[in-house]
């Protein structure tokens, strides 16, 4: 047996039955599992089932050279919009910075017009604006 361990003894088992106990009465009774029903079982390989058939779908429009994602907010299905999520307006601060500095001639027009399109309405609470050298940064960058 390794250093600072000691073998179970006699109370030991009862703090486990205790324990077990008192996860199902009480105040962690949320957190003691519950066999899934058999509805709920369907559901779960149904959604597994789903998933894998749109991927295995996505993987030969790659193939294909096929493959068009939206650019949309995954969470709401709709254009990514300035504001929204702050990790987001972070992320497109860092890309616009990157554009930038390589006087954006690696940038398509269809890159470059998402990103002035991001960046269309400046009253917007962007979360850059909290950093006032980001916001300015990326104000020159807008040009």
């Amino acid at each position: 047996m390794g250093k600072g361990l000691r073998e179970a003894g006699l109370g030991d088992a009862d703090l486990v039955n205790l324990s077990a106990i008192h996860a199902k009465i009480g105040p962690f009774k949320g957190l003691a599992f519950n066999n899934p029903s058999p509805q709920t079982e369907d559901l779960y390989i149904k959604s597994i089932n789903t998933t894998v058939d749109q991927y295995r779908a996505f993987l030969e429009e790659v193939r294909t050279d096929t493959l068009v994602l939206p650019n949309c907010d995954f969470d709401s299905g709709k254009p990514t919009k300035a504001a929204e999520y702050s990790l987001t307006d972070d992320t497109y601060a860092t890309l616009l910075a990157q554009l930038s500095e390589r006087k954006f001639d690696l940038a398509s027009a269809e890159l470059r017009d998402n990103v002035h399109e991001f960046y269309s309405d400046l009253s917007a609470p962007i979360e850059t604006k909290k950093d006032q050298v980001r916001c300015q940064n990326v104000l020159t960058a807008l040009g």
